[in-house]
């Protein structure tokens, strides 16, 4: 059954802690379930290597279903070997680092042009005027994290602050995070293992192009948010949630569309990840 890769999904950098972070998607199309995509894929001749990097090493595959008989499956690829199965557990003076991605569909709102035909026993009559769509947008966003081992836990409440940090945003080394994962594991008597992950949004860009035209008239247009932060060239702020808003009488000229506002969907608490338990210094 054919594995392709999707070389323009490789992907290679470094992260936080200075660690080399790769990766590479493959499609594939042929398979019943995630089990024999799995099976069919250890058999693929490449897989253990990194082509630009031979030093690195496998530490995570994740499969995707896209619908019918087809997945993908993101491989990961690291100079440290946090995430595969003979991974030491995180100790008290050593954390594990995770780094990974995540698939994420967003929904653009956006305006296009509809017809409205009524008819009686001796006229029909035809309207014209913007009506509302959604567009689907695949983003693939980039997540840090990290275990941590606490021991002498006397007070488990100490883990409270967990939910309230979690889905708040972050400023860590100079750039917004959002904490995603935030979780607690008892482990031994006064032992407790936390994760903490966080997710990069970088906003959406405007579809290209913006907008359709079709018989000399503009059929369907992609609009920037009307409230901020507008960013030149982009349709979701990151971090932000769109939503339309109906005008106040239907028609076909610029002041009849749909506009575009958009809201920050989190809270802010650029130093919170700072009071999770056991964190290091990121």
């Amino acid at each position: 059954m054919p594995i392709d890769e999707r070389p323009f999904r490789r992907s290679y950098g470094f992260d936080t802690g200075g660690s080399i972070q790769a990766s590479r998607t493959f499609v594939c199309v042929g398979y019943d379930n995630i089990a024999s995509v799995r099976a069919d894929f250890e058999t693929y001749p490449d897989i253990n290597t990194f082509p630009d990097d031979e030093t690195l090493v496998v530490t995570n595959q994740a499969v995707t279903p896209l619908g019918g008989n087809a997945f993908d499956l993101t491989v990961t690829y690291s100079n440290r070997r946090f995430g595969r199965q003979d991974d030491p557990r995180p100790s008290v003076n050593s954390p594990r680092y995770i780094w990974d991605s995540s698939r994420v569909v967003v929904t653009l709102p956006y305006n296009t042009r509809k017809t409205l035909t009524t008819s009686s026993i001796s006229t029909q009559d035809t309207k014209k005027y913007w009506g509302l769509a959604e567009f689907k947008v695949e983003e693939w966003r980039t997540r840090y994290g990290v275990k941590v081992l606490l021991d002498d836990v006397a007070n488990p409440n100490i883990f409270d602050v967990l939910r309230k940090q979690l889905n708040k945003i972050h400023t860590i080394r100079e750039k917004d995070w959002l904490l995603v994962i935030a979780e607690s594991k008892h482990v031994s008597e006064l032992s407790y293992e936390a994760t903490y992950v966080w997710e990069r949004d970088e906003g959406t860009q405007l579809p290209i192009p913006s907008s359709v035209i079709a018989n000399g008239e503009t059929i369907a247009v992609f609009t920037e948010p009307t409230n901020g932060p507008v960013l030149p060239g982009f349709a979701r702020a990151p971090y932000h949630k769109l939503e339309a808003v109906r005008p106040a009488i239907a028609g076909i000229g610029n002041a009849n569309r749909f506009t575009i506002s958009q809201y920050r969907a989190y809270e802010k608490d650029a130093s919170g990840w700072r009071d999770l338990p056991g964190v290091p210094n990121l």
